[in-house]
């Protein structure tokens, strides 16, 4: 963990004494017009990835989300992504929304991208031997999606029509979701081994569902 502190550290200071070489190089007012600053830095779960913000002083140039490799030093530009602070995944993917399109990207020496849409809503689950892509379709499909080692390992693991919204425990170990059928039916997904188990009435324990699942 030292070690990764370290290197985004000095990831940073690379980055602001590059800006101060500039400045000390140029005299001029355009030349301190951009100045910027670094913000809002993320590590990915394996520590391989930076995220950091940078905004300029004078705001002529709009403001621009770098992901920064901590070994190569290696810098992508993933400014069009929104969402991504919240999904940083393993195996050097991250996904966000383009506009109104969802985007699985893969940051290898080749990036490669998986677009989907009409998703209503989405989340992701980090994890080191599989990431989980949850989606909500607008046709009210869920899905639950693994990806592995990159985009192309991606398969459906479970897919339940007639959903009408779900949510996820704060640890992100179960799914509740409510069915848009006569009976308002209620299902819990264990996302570890995807047992599903339904109940066909509220009963007012909704509330009980979701704190047995934050600690379990």
């Amino acid at each position: 963990m030292c070690k990764i502190t370290y290197r985004i550290a000095l990831i940073i200071f690379c980055l602001l004494y590059s800006t101060l070489v500039i400045q000390a190089q140029n005299d001029s007012l355009k030349a301190d017009s951009h100045l910027y600053t670094l913000s809002n830095s993320k590590v990915s779960p394996d520590g391989k990835w930076v995220l950091i913000g940078k905004t300029y002083v004078d705001q002529r140039d709009k403001p621009q989300l770098l992901y920064i490799n901590t070994q190569t030093k290696k810098k992508i530009n993933l400014t069009y992504l929104k969402g991504i602070h919240q999904n940083l995944l393993f195996n050097d993917l991250v996904a966000g929304r383009d506009n109104e399109v969802l985007k699985v990207v893969d940051l290898k020496s080749e990036p490669s991208i998986l677009t989907f849409e009409n998703i209503r809503k989405y989340d992701t689950k980090a994890s080191n031997n599989r990431n989980l892509l949850i989606t909500l379709q607008e046709n009210s499909t869920l899905s639950i999606k693994e990806i592995k080692s990159n985009v192309q390992s991606i398969k459906t693991t479970l897919s339940i029509d007639q959903v009408h919204n779900y949510f996820l425990n704060p640890a992100k170990t179960r799914l509740v979701y409510q069915l848009a059928d006569e009976n308002n039916t209620i299902g819990v997904i264990n996302l570890n081994d995807y047992k599903n188990s339904s109940l066909t009435t509220l009963n007012g324990f909704i509330e009980k569902i979701y704190l047995y699942s934050y600690f379990y």
